[in-house]
């Protein structure tokens, strides 16, 4: 797979953001297709370019939260947290992960701002020490085979940050799995990750409605984090519900 960079600021970030990682988190042993070649002379074409090999397989937003998946992707955030801890980066490219205050935008939650005032105000905001992160995964960048996880795509934006904020952008269901299967393999285990990954999942679906973007629903990441809070969560949930 030929990747050319977008002739955007941000279309050349993540190419070369994609260059420093690939091969480090590649040799950890995370499943991703290995970078095969990075050229940014402009020899060959006008922009930078990466070079994949083709991985088979559906996008997991095309199949569901599968158990499987969304599992085997926390052990691979459980490994990636934990295992990778330096990535070259002289020319600074990599991303400095993070969200806004989400108590600066609950004005935009509706006839949820007051009950949510509340609650955010119960909800960690000390982060532990950074590590590295995907900070993209959503499931448009999870790729599934026969039920399983076939790759972890685009590194684009990846960056040093709180480890929560590498379940933010999954879907609720798929976030539930992956942060069990990660809670499984960590050690020691982060007691208020589950409450960090709830702040940054309400900050960011406020963003969004703050600032909508075309062709998506501004309002369902905050319908579906309510409809999670409503069901009574268990486990580690259950000590950040409303």
């Amino acid at each position: 797979i030929l990747r050319v960079a977008r002739r955007t600021e941000t279309g050349l970030e993540d190419s070369f953001t994609d260059a420093a990682t690939v091969p480090r988190v590649f040799s950890r042993g995370i499943r991703t297709p290995e970078l095969l070649a990075f050229d940014a002379t402009g020899d060959l074409v006008p922009t930078p370019f990466t070079l994949f090999p083709r991985v088979e397989g559906r996008l997991a937003r095309d199949v569901g939260p599968l158990p499987a998946v969304w599992s085997a992707v926390g052990r691979q955030l459980s490994r990636l947290h934990q295992e990778v801890r330096f990535v070259p980066d002289g020319a600074g490219w990599l991303d400095e992960p993070g969200l806004q205050d989400p108590a600066e935008l609950l004005h935009r939650a509706g006839d949820f701002e007051s009950a949510a005032r509340g609650w955010l105000s119960k909800l960690p905001t000390d982060a532990p020490p950074p590590r590295f992160l995907h900070n993209d995964l959503h499931d448009a960048n999870v790729l599934v085979q026969d039920g399983k996880l076939a790759a972890i795509l685009d590194w684009g934006d990846a960056g040093w940050g709180d480890p929560a904020l590498d379940f933010e952008p999954m879907p609720m269901a798929a976030t539930t799995l992956a942060v069990a299967a990660y809670r499984r393999e960590r050690d020691p285990i982060d007691d208020e990750l589950e409450g960090r990954i709830l702040r940054a999942k309400l900050a960011a679906a406020l963003m969004r409605i703050d600032r909508p973007k075309p062709g998506r629903d501004p309002m369902r990441p905050l319908i579906e984090l309510r409809a999670f809070l409503a069901s009574s969560p268990a486990g580690p949930w259950a000590r950040w519900s409303l």
